[in-house]
């Protein structure tokens, strides 16, 4: 009789740690997907910011060379006067 009461609490003990590894590594499954939904949010952050940039720079490119056009044409008009 003592080996079956042995046999069961070796199933028992088998039994807990399972339940604490199966708890254990869901609590890593549940960090890993805050981890990557924070990451997705600081890539659509990034992302948008990169755009408004881009904006930005392709604003002020288009404003550098208008005022290169433009600037010959003002000397002439000062010097015409």
């Amino acid at each position: 009789m003592k080996a079956n009461a042995n046999w069961f609490e070796q199933a028992a003990a088998r039994k807990a740690w399972q339940t604490r590894r199966i708890e254990q590594l869901e609590q890593e499954l549940f960090c890993a997907h805050a981890t990557i939904a924070c990451q997705e949010e600081t890539i659509a952050a990034l992302r948008s910011k990169v755009d408004d940039l881009q904006i930005l720079l392709q604003t002020h490119a288009e404003e550098i060379v208008s005022h290169l056009h433009t600037e010959p044409i003002l000397k002439q008009a000062a010097h015409a006067k």
